[in-house]
């Protein structure tokens, strides 16, 4: 069954996390460098699936350092959830809804990396120990809309210890009528399934924490 267990909208310009001086400083650093970051480049990718993780031994050596971070970014425009190109082609040239590009914060090393959904919107992301969050959103060539929207979400988690498989929720983000509203939902069953089947030797401690969305204005 699925839980909803937070709630938070907004129109597009955000405010800033009600938080430490030291978040609040890079939140309000990462609006202003938002569009310099997505074109310049980020840190190396956290997808999961573009490392050697699909063997038991690219696995143990991943988990040495490290911890897998998974769950779901659904966009849901206008009531409908969008799929996103899983392609090269289909990224490359925006098929369908376009590209969808979500920025994660990482405290550790102040590091930003950018992540491209495919499919449903769900991830698996190997981050270190540490303060992590889901910052921000690009959306580009949307259909029958602007050619790019971005905006805030600064969703936050934590990667508690090295070695685990950490569970954040099925972030929500809701398109409608020129504003967009986030919620967060507990799916741990359906997500551990898919993660397990896709990568079968995650064999670490599992946990759940979900992202702790800012409270609103």
């Amino acid at each position: 069954m699925n839980t909803r267990v937070s709630k938070f909208s907004s129109r597009r310009d955000f405010e800033h996390p009600a938080s430490s001086p030291h978040t609040l400083w890079v939140a309000s650093l990462f609006l202003f460098l938002l569009p310099l970051i997505l074109h310049m480049g980020c840190a190396s990718s956290i997808d999961l699936g573009e490392m050697d993780s699909k063997t038991e031994g690219g696995i143990d050596s991943l988990l040495h350092e490290e911890s897998v971070v998974f769950g779901r970014i659904n966009v849901v425009s206008d009531g409908r959830p969008v799929n996103w190109p899983n392609s090269t082609a289909g990224k490359v040239f925006r098929f369908g809804a376009g590209e969808f590009r979500v920025l994660v914060h990482s405290e550790t090393g102040s590091k930003v990396f950018s992540y491209t959904l495919t499919d449903d919107g769900s991830f698996a992301w190997h981050l270190p120990p540490g303060n992590h969050a889901i910052a921000g959103y690009e959306w580009h060539a949307r259909p029958g809309g602007p050619n790019r929207l971005s905006g805030r979400i600064w969703a936050e988690f934590l990667v508690h210890d090295k070695g685990a498989l950490i569970y954040i929720g099925t972030l929500v983000i809701n398109f409608l009528d020129g504003r967009y509203s986030m919620t967060v939902e507990d799916n741990f069953n359906e997500a551990l399934t898919k993660v397990s089947a896709e990568f079968p030797y995650l064999n670490g401690p599992r946990s759940k924490q979900l992202v702790r969305l800012e409270k609103g204005p």
